[in-house]
């Protein structure tokens, strides 16, 4: 790619690079170079975007992501998306709720065994497992913690997982780290499914509580909340799904975003991140909601 962009340059008005190694060559272009930033940019990663600096205009897929890092070459943010006409919006509220992750203690399965035990309420994990670490966390720890409450479905492919969606009656998602985005969030409620997810990471800006979902601090909260889902209309999540994640939306965040980096390189300028790093999806970055009551 570097080379076409060597003997092509001039021809291109951006470059929209989703790598991390073709960061490296921004400086060396003659067009501007954009990074999505797909993982966590308070480490390692984070390192190297803050010593290429202005060479590159990063895109954050969530605000939280953004405020891990303040200091960075922030252009905005602009969230994952979906393509809401791919999944069925036929909600099941009597259905089992849903996990739906890698076995990784990251992910809580064993937080959801655990709330929707103590919620007298069935559950699936349908999970990918095919790394030596996820058999042995599934083999060492969840195993022995299953029951006749708890149906395992392994490496599920697309359609299984839509159709998984479609049938729960809420999606849980107790995590222990700070995710930069949860698609399955977004996928779940494109199914008209709610969410019911710890304030953790991205969370809080996907999830609208007491309209597409519930949020809590602590997971002895979570068998509360899975008896509420009943009250959430799913209607609303698909709605949210429409009007915030879905691809024709990101495409326009995009749009405008490369509009503003282009224009910016040349002026010959950085891009001013007061009035467009803040405000690329046409609102203020989102801030979290209040905590749970």
């Amino acid at each position: 790619m570097n080379r076409l962009l060597r003997t092509a340059g001039s021809h291109f008005d951006i470059v929209h690079d989703h790598s991390a190694a073709g960061s490296l060559m921004a400086a060396a272009r003659s067009a501007p170079t954009v990074v999505t930033v797909h993982g966590g940019a308070d480490g390692e990663l984070g390192d190297l975007y803050a010593d290429l600096g202005d060479s590159v205009s990063l895109v954050a897929i969530s605000d939280f992501q953004r405020r891990l890092r303040p200091g960075l070459n922030w252009v905005g943010t602009v969230h994952n998306a979906v393509n809401p006409a791919q999944f069925i919006a036929a909600h099941r509220p009597d259905g089992p709720v849903l996990w739906l992750a890698r076995f990784n203690p990251d992910k809580g399965p064993d937080l959801a065994i655990r709330a929707c035990r103590s919620a007298g309420l069935p559950l699936i994990l349908a999970g990918k497992c095919n790394e030596p670490e996820e058999q042995r966390y599934l083999q060492e720890v969840i195993r022995p913690m299953l029951g006749d409450d708890v149906r395992l479905v392994l490496n599920a492919d697309r359609c299984t997982t839509r159709q998984l969606l479609t049938d729960a009656r809420c999606l849980i998602m107790p995590i222990r780290w700070h995710e930069p985005f949860g698609m399955v969030m977004v996928e779940a409620m494109a199914s008209g499914t709610p969410v019911v997810a710890l304030r953790r990471g991205s969370v809080p800006e996907v999830v609208r509580h007491g309209m597409t979902g519930w949020v809590c601090d602590d997971p002895e909260d979570l068998p509360y909340w899975l008896r509420r889902c009943g009250e959430l209309d799913p209607a609303a999540c698909v709605a949210h799904v429409r009007q915030g994640f879905s691809a024709a939306v990101m495409a326009r965040a995009y749009e405008n975003m490369y509009r503003e980096v282009i224009m910016s390189h040349r002026l010959g300028r950085g891009v001013d991140r007061q009035l467009f790093g803040s405000r690329v999806r046409g609102r203020e970055p989102t801030g979290l909601l209040p905590p749970a009551s």
